[in-house]
């Protein structure tokens, strides 16, 4: 009997989506001194969110994403402004 060994493929797990992204206008501006992806992981409602100023003692306001991949997350962008997360500029 043969063993099996799991190939790279098997290894590679994907995170769960960011779910939640907060808003609150301070920690929006407090996050664009931070590099992409260092803010605070948090649950909210059972599901991920994200606040990109790291201040996880905090009061947070949160949006909807509509399930982003944490790679995606770019503390430049003004979730508040542009509804669901479109760069400036984006349509």
């Amino acid at each position: 009997m043969t063993e099996s060994t799991p190939n790279d493929a098997d290894l590679r797990v994907q995170p769960p989506p960011i779910e939640y992204i907060c808003v609150r206008r301070d920690h929006y501006l407090g996050g664009l001194d931070l590099p992409d992806g260092t803010g605070h992981f948090t649950l909210h409602r059972g599901a991920w969110a994200y606040c990109a100023a790291n201040q996880p003692t905090e009061e947070h306001v949160w949006q909807p994403t509509g399930g982003l991949a944490v790679h995606e997350l770019r503390h430049q962008i003004d979730w508040a402004a542009n509804g669901r997360g479109g760069a400036p500029g984006e349509s």
